[in-house]
């Protein structure tokens, strides 16, 4: 009994956590939704937006993904399925994301992935949805042992 009280108590602290990195992703996205503003107003060009656009979407991604593995966490054993999904969605999302920056490069050129900060922004999320990835796989295993 104690296992499960401490194991229950633990996935919550995870949970909790999980949040934090929620909100960190909310900053991402208030972030590049100011450079996503300067290109709308015409004051950068698309090739100078892309990495970051491409940052701030996939923030917000990763924010409802984490918020479903949140919610399995929070779960405990009856996550399990939740927190499945929420694996298979964050490497979705990680192919997903190699993919939008091929696409970016093609239809932009090359310079809209190699500049300094685009290549910053790029790397940024792509440390982003691997930390996801590894935040989703820990509910995983951790709803899965839960009960």
């Amino acid at each position: 009994m104690t296992a499960t009280r401490s194991s229950g108590a633990s996935n919550r602290v995870l949970g909790s956590l999980t949040i934090l990195l929620i909100l960190a992703d909310a900053a991402f996205i208030v972030i590049c939704s100011i450079v996503w503003r300067a290109y709308r107003d015409g004051s950068i060009a698309a090739a100078d937006a892309a990495a970051f656009t491409l940052l701030g979407v996939s923030a917000a991604v990763s924010a409802a993904i984490l918020a479903v593995a949140a919610t399995a966490l929070f779960r405990g054993a009856r996550g399990d399925r939740l927190a499945q999904a929420a694996t298979g969605l964050a490497g979705l999302r990680l192919v997903g994301l190699a993919v939008a920056v091929a696409v970016i490069a093609v239809t932009l050129g090359f310079s809209a992935v190699a500049g300094p900060a685009e290549t910053f922004a790029i790397i940024l999320a792509g440390g982003e949805a691997l930390a996801v990835l590894l935040a989703t796989g820990v509910a995983l295993r951790r709803t899965r042992h839960a009960g």
